[in-house]
């Protein structure tokens, strides 16, 4: 399983619990044996670093994970942190995770508002789900390409 600790460690979720009670409440209701623990999500991101915006499994033993490649964006640092917590994963057998990676698309940012600066949208290709025969967004319809 996957979880940020932006996410699942913010006090506005989980304020009074430890990680491993947290994890343990992973495995009692979905099942995880192994609990791996990134760090932050993408800037603009209002559910605090939801995992499903970074990386996701997408075979048993396979993640895809966002990078972002310019290293002066807000991005750029948490997701090569990121990426290097993956690459020293080690799975119960013994292996490694095959990871592959999806650079992030070009930042947008919102209009500045009257009540509202201008921020970053959150915007990351990892959330949709890709198949020979459609694409799908992951709370959408199939979508024919």
């Amino acid at each position: 399983m996957l979880a940020t600790t932006s996410c699942l460690l913010n006090p506005n979720r989980n304020a009074n619990r430890s990680p491993a009670e947290i994890e343990q409440a992973l495995r009692d209701y979905l099942g995880g044996k192994q609990i791996i623990w990134l760090g932050d999500g993408i800037e603009g991101d209002d559910t605090d670093g939801h995992i499903d915006d970074i990386t996701r499994f997408v075979a048993p033993n396979v993640v895809v994970t966002a990078l972002e490649t310019d290293p002066k964006d807000s991005n750029y640092e948490p997701l090569q942190k990121n990426l290097e917590i993956l690459q020293a994963v080690k799975l119960a057998d013994g292996s490694a995770l095959e990871i592959l990676t999806l650079p992030m698309p070009p930042r947008i940012e919102r209009r500045p508002g009257v009540y509202r600066r201008a921020t970053p949208i959150s915007i990351s290709q990892i959330r949709w789900y890709f198949s020979r025969f459609s694409a799908r967004r992951r709370t959408g319809r199939p979508r024919p390409y």
